[in-house]
């Protein structure tokens, strides 16, 4: 494989898109989405249960209603978690510290490693940590083990050299050069 190499201002939009497209779909959020829809369930039987013991008279209507409620949390529960995620993860950043990672940086795909240059540093990663690429309209990330990844905006890279790069992961991945 000959290396292929791109430079792109990294910025908070480019990190919150890989939160927004990535992290969103781990196991891990998918889990704390349902502990939080199966509590808030059990919190809606439980208020239930003592307006019930309280006054022993409830109503169709009040039963229905209540139904309706809990029906309607756990539909809008994820989407209020990514919210209220995504504005949690905005304040984070928005600290000095975390915005001297924004900044140029360069990604060289050769044969052997990946070699990340940023504002913090370099990072070298073997191409056995690689797990899957997640493609969309505006990005091009390469995930690797564990929490990491690597965004690249599709509006800074040039198509031809995303192709050879997808092509090149592709390749990597059927042969088990990557996870």
């Amino acid at each position: 494989m000959k290396p292929i190499e791109m430079t792109f201002d990294y910025t908070q939009q480019d990190y919150e898109a890989f939160i927004r497209d990535y992290a969103f779909e781990t196991p891990l959020f998918r889990k704390q989405v349902r502990q939080n829809q199966i509590t808030l369930l059990i919190a809606f039987v439980l208020v239930w249960l003592a307006i019930w013991y309280f006054f022993f008279s409830i109503t169709l209507a009040f039963t229905i209603i209540y139904a309706l409620l809990a029906v309607l949390w756990i539909i809008l529960a994820p989407r209020r978690i990514k919210k209220y995620t995504l504005k949690n993860l905005q304040k984070h950043i928005a600290d000095s510290s975390h915005q001297k990672a924004f900044g140029i940086c360069t990604y060289r795909f050769e044969d052997e490693e990946i070699l990340d240059k940023n504002p913090l540093g370099e990072s070298k990663w073997p191409w056995h940590s690689v797990e899957r690429i997640i493609s969309t309209k505006d990005y091009f990330h390469v995930i690797l083990a564990g929490d990491r990844g690597l965004p690249i905006p599709r509006a800074q890279v040039p198509p031809e050299t995303l192709r050879e790069l997808q092509t090149a992961i592709e390749e990597k991945l059927q042969k088990g050069g990557a996870a």
